[in-house]
């Protein structure tokens, strides 16, 4: 076999049925000798083994559903976090699935022998590359800014080109969809535990806000893009997985989530007028079950400090550092005060960012950066507003679902996190361009066929 051929069927591996069963059962299998493997072996071991469970599952995953692998890369944080988790997995798992997402790219890449074709759109993106790198020049501590500006180049920057390499079908994208509200229960469950309790529910590690985000992502797919395509006996059948995951985003008591989820809600009952039902069912049952569930009080009191003027509320902390970036953005408009410069002048190691991801850019990168950043978001929302509007696009639901996770990451963007934290937005800002592609893609296949299938008729003398 020579190396064309081989590079050719090992990227073709997702598409043959039989080596997809392999893989899956190969995990499976995996997984279960953890169970008889681990009793024997000692701490170090354990170790080794986990690491080579985690890597037979994020192979097959890779190479049977990148939609898949490309989803455990975005969640990555929310699991290590998990002090189990950290304690057998001898790597950091988000460079781990990394490395993946970059191997199945290069296997991509040989296989077509060019690169993909990128959005117009993306040209927005070098001003913000290049004024992250010139900013190294004057950061005020070129070690967080230096690191700062790795992980956005290397890790967020993957994300925004990898799904144009990986996702080759409308399914694809489905599957990553689907694999991130997925995960966001997983997550969800594991804070269960706390009902009842006096605390704010969280995940291991003691995260509110991201269980609130991991909440979130589930209602705003399982509402725009898993309900709407079932008959309504079957869509019954998600009503504990969305009630789940809506007890979930109250206990964590976190806001922007919550004011995402809402929006994500109000979205879908505008856009599938056939889930108002649904929606009356899920109310009603959250009502009258709302009592017996036993969600911390606390949960609602910090909920409710978004009503609040309290000067030390934490609102009120937000707001000092919002007005921090906006200062910063006056007193250097041109160019910022440098990348990871924030930190260095809020003096808090706990607030090293605004919370606000166009203030940040503007503060960081200067007037240029932000002024780029801002038309990318607003071309991004108009192409998937357009495809929404198109009757006939063949590609609505996952049109639809990534349009409601844009307005529920666009809130998270605006409210929590940095640059890198918000590396799912990133991702699901080049969704639209990309359902654009192959939806062109799709149309020009259907003509072709039906050009095959007409008969060509000669004229009659």
């Amino acid at each position: 076999m020579s190396y064309r051929s081989f590079v050719d069927t090992l990227a073709r591996w997702p598409e043959n049925v039989s080596i997809s069963m392999v893989f899956a059962a190969s995990a499976l299998v995996a997984a279960a000798m953890v169970g008889v493997v681990l009793p024997l072996v000692g701490l170090g071991q354990m170790r080794l083994v986990a690491a080579g469970v985690v890597a037979i599952i994020g192979a097959g995953m890779l190479l049977v559903r990148p939609g898949i692998a490309t989803a455990l890369f975005l969640c990555a944080g929310l699991f290590k976090a998990d002090p189990t988790i950290s304690a057998v997995v001898p790597f950091d798992l988000t460079f781990a699935l990394a490395g993946l997402l970059v191997l199945a790219c290069a296997i991509k890449l040989l296989r077509s022998g060019h690169l993909p074709a990128l959005p117009q759109a993306y040209v927005l993106y070098l001003p913000l590359l290049l004024m992250t790198l010139a900013s190294l020049l004057y950061t005020p501590d070129l070690g967080d800014g230096a690191s700062k500006a790795v992980k956005f180049i290397l890790l967020t920057g993957l994300g925004v080109v990898c799904p144009f390499f990986l996702f080759d079908s409308a399914r694809q994208v489905r599957v990553f969809l689907y694999t991130m509200a997925v995960l966001g229960l997983i997550l969800s469950s594991q804070s269960l535990s706390g009902l009842g309790g006096e605390n704010r529910l969280t995940m291991p590690g003691r995260l509110t806000i991201q269980l609130g985000t991991a909440a979130g992502t589930t209602i705003a797919v399982a509402l725009a893009t898993a309900l709407p395509g079932l008959p309504f006996r079957r869509r019954i059948l998600l009503y504990p997985v969305v009630g789940l995951a809506f007890v979930a985003l109250l206990g964590s008591g976190a806001r922007g989530p919550m004011i995402g989820a809402v929006l994500c809600v109000l979205f879908a009952l505008v856009y599938f007028r056939q889930l108002w039902l649904d929606a009356a069912l899920l109310g009603a049952a959250g009502i009258l079950g709302l009592a017996q569930i036993g969600i911390p009080m606390a949960s609602f009191n910090y909920l409710g400090t978004l009503l609040s003027d309290d000067p030390s509320s934490a609102m009120a902390t937000r707001t000092g550092l919002l007005e921090l970036a906006w200062h910063l953005f006056r007193e250097h408009p041109l160019l910022g005060v440098g990348i990871g410069g924030f930190a260095y002048y809020s003096r808090d190691p706990e607030n090293t960012f605004p919370h606000n991801i166009f203030l940040e850019i503007g503060a960081e990168l200067g007037f240029i950066a932000l002024i780029a950043f801002t038309a990318l978001v607003v071309w991004v929302f108009w192409e998937a507003y357009k495809q929404l509007r198109e009757r006939d696009f063949p590609f609505r639901l996952e049109a639809a679902g990534v349009f409601s996770l844009l307005i529920f990451g666009f809130i998270q963007m605006i409210k929590s996190g940095d640059v890198n934290d918000n590396r799912t937005m990133w991702l699901l800002m080049g969704l639209p361009f990309l359902l654009r592609f192959l939806a062109n893609r799709e149309i020009l296949r259907k003509q072709e066929n039906v050009a095959v299938a007409t008969p060509v008729t000669s004229e009659a003398a």
